[in-house]
């Protein structure tokens, strides 16, 4: 069950609203193939997005199997003046524990076009990057986004500028400059975990603190024609720097790898719109094309102080293909291929370095608050010893007050 509740309180003459929502889903859950033993007992090891290769999150699923209480958002905006937007977004579980998960100011610098954002936010990158869970039309996320701190979003705390023509068609720029704290994508491991692995006082004292912020640096460009009537289409570029990277690993002994680490990705979205409701003759289609190298050196290692100063290059790429399509006012289908890999660097012993993602999924709403999701997902490689697959079936029924937001641009 999915709740969206609104609610207006005055500030200053001004208004104080957003919604707030909590989600819970009853997941079936049905498994079948020829599944990899897992790392720790439990179920197989899941497939991992861009740096999962190499010790990255997994990716995980919205839901598990069975009855599911999931954190959903607290939200609250204020408009002190006419162009001031305040917000903040909290996340509220099934223990009643709430988290903070964006808290900011936005400003327009009229008649300039420039908007600035300042305090904790999600990232613009890119236009699958930007939907929120509750728009997803799958139970699970972008497997490419799997690297990403939270599930599939880049979210800290930093200043973000944007500029937007004032054209008929749609063109928006932007930069982005953040303090460093999204887990993976800008891994820094730090002096705990060098600690933890046994390197002297010396080499944590070194190497233990990261650099001032902030450290971690986005740009990205998006524009869109003016095809017109039901048409609809949108291309992004975008690309992501991290100066100051860490990352502890083990060779027969601890080595320790510093120095910088990027990504440039270009997405793409059409969509036809029909008048009807729920979607009926409606399509969209979308492209995802994402590239991440990482450029490091052996900055310590314990038992070789030779290798100090070794190259330790990575390249990975990822691509994700989407559509939909609404056999009729009820009923939409979607299909999701994904890809993950390896390109070049240095590969893990016994294990593959490429992990595919297939996804049917069919949805039905009998009304406009409720939805029946029967969903068939292939998943392959990225886990340890021989190649191997894992088929999921799963059906969810979820049932909500109020909306989120359109699934379609």
């Amino acid at each position: 069950m999915a709740a969206y509740l609104q609610s207006s309180l005055s500030v200053r003459l001004k208004r104080l609203t957003r919604l707030t929502g909590l989600f819970a889903g009853l997941l079936l859950s049905a498994q079948v193939g020829n599944a990899a033993p897992a790392l720790e007992p439990g179920p197989a090891q899941p497939l991992k997005g861009i740096g999962g290769a190499e010790g990255g999150p997994g990716y995980q699923a919205v839901a598990d199997p069975g009855f599911n209480l999931q954190p959903r958002d607290l939200i609250f905006s204020a408009s002190p003046d006419p162009d001031l937007k305040a917000l903040i977004k909290g996340a509220m579980g099934p223990d009643g524990e709430v988290r903070l998960e964006q808290a900011f100011l936005e400003r327009p610098l009229r008649p300039s076009g420039v908007r600035w954002k300042a305090g904790r936010f999600y990232s613009d990158i890119g236009y699958p990057h930007r939907e929120h869970p509750a728009q997803w039309g799958y139970t699970q996320g972008h497997v490419p986004y799997g690297f990403l701190k939270k599930p599939f979003h880049l979210r800290d705390t930093g200043l973000q500028l944007t500029w937007k023509a004032e054209a008929s068609y749609h063109l928006r720029l932007g930069v982005e400059a953040f303090q460093g704290e999204s887990g993976q994508l800008n891994r820094f491991d730090g002096k705990e975990v060098l600690a933890g692995a046994g390197l002297g006082r010396q080499a944590v004292g070194r190497y233990g603190e990261a650099s001032d912020g902030p450290r971690l640096y986005t740009a990205f460009a998006e524009a869109a024609p003016p095809l017109g009537g039901p048409h609809r289409l949108q291309g992004s570029v975008f690309g992501i720097l991290d100066s100051d990277r860490q990352e502890l690993r083990y060779a027969g002994s601890p080595e320790l790898q510093q120095g910088s680490y990027w990504m440039a990705g270009t997405s793409w979205v059409y969509s036809r719109n029909t008048p009807t409701a729920f979607g009926d003759g409606r399509l969209k289609l979308s492209a995802e094309y994402l590239h991440a190298e990482k450029d490091l050196e052996v900055a310590y290692h314990a038992d070789e102080p030779g290798l100090v100063g070794e190259d330790r290059r990575r390249t990975e790429e990822a691509y994700s293909l989407q559509a939909r399509y609404g056999f009729s006012p009820e009923v939409n289908a979607d299909v999701r291929f994904d890809l993950v890999g390896l390109v070049s660097g240095l590969r893990t012993e016994g294990r593959d370095q490429t992990a595919t993602h297939l996804a049917l999924e069919s949805t039905w709403s009998p009304t406009e608050h409720s939805t029946l999701r029967a969903r068939l997902t292939r998943d392959a490689g990225e886990r340890p010893g021989p190649r191997s697959s894992e088929s999921r079936f799963m059906l969810r029924y979820s049932l909500d007050l109020g909306h989120f937001g359109g699934d379609f641009l």
